[in-house]
């Protein structure tokens, strides 16, 4: 049987980077905190690309909201509402299928 110890995220990341030691999370720990960092297995990523996922999604909502003000504009209201909310819908559902630990509330 293994022996697990507590260690910094940074440790923790030098050691598994030479392949000197295995990880586990202890979720039953006040201090742990399961979101989709520790549920795709990003812990040990570079800061900078996990600030990216904000980036990135800041840009998306910010350019698709002047497409959608354009289309708006050239077919009116009701169905570009219609279509935005279908896309949703769509994309939820998606997430349903990924094989990530998700706890639906």
């Amino acid at each position: 049987m293994t022996e697990w110890k507590s260690c910094s995220r940074e440790l923790a990341c030098q050691a598994i980077d030479h392949g000197l030691v295995e990880y586990m999370i202890d979720y039953d720990s006040d201090l742990t905190i399961n979101n989709i960092v520790t549920r795709s297995n990003l812990e040990c990523s570079k800061d900078g690309s996990l600030a990216l996922i904000g980036t990135y999604y800041f840009l998306g909502v910010f350019f698709s909201f002047l497409i959608w003000i354009k289309c708006t504009d050239l077919w009116g209201r009701k169905p570009i509402v219609l279509l935005g909310s279908g896309l949703q819908l769509l994309a939820f559902g998606g997430l349903l299928l990924l094989p990530l630990n998700l706890t639906i509330i």
